[in-house]
């Protein structure tokens, strides 16, 4: 019987921006990516004072065995726009075919470079102090 090596990594890392952060829940599979989350989160404690101050406001995900999963090997890789409530506000497609084992990595690259437009729309759309909470 061969045995299959399951790794889970979650972590966060700084997105540049003092209230905001990627966090990462990784999964892999004999050392191939399997399941991956990554999501750009914005310190709402700057606006109110919840048990929980960090929200997602934009998120890359695959998780085919999940029931509302999503597999970018078969719809392609998308990002959600989400709303304070963590309903999706918009999903944006169009991304070039990336390899899955490649889509950590390129979804990391992609919120970080567009890390303060992302943040702009966030609180413009959700009418947040007029952006008060930018660098």
């Amino acid at each position: 019987m061969d045995l299959i090596t399951v790794a889970e990594k979650d972590y966060i890392k700084s997105a540049g921006l003092s209230h905001l952060r990627l966090r990462f829940h990784l999964v892999t599979s004999d050392g191939e990516v399997s399941e991956f989350l990554i999501q750009l989160e914005y310190n709402h404690q700057l606006v109110d004072t919840g048990p929980d101050s960090w929200c997602a406001i934009a998120r890359f995900d695959h998780n085919p065995q999940a029931p509302d999963g999503h597999d970018v090997t078969e719809e392609g890789l998308h990002l959600d726009l989400l709303n304070p409530d963590g309903s999706k506000y918009d999903v944006r497609r169009g991304f070039g075919p990336v390899l899955l084992g490649d889509c950590p990595t390129f979804c990391e690259n992609y919120l970080l470079s567009r890390a303060e437009k992302l943040l702009i729309n966030y609180e413009k759309r959700n009418d947040i102090s007029d952006g008060l909470f930018r660098s």
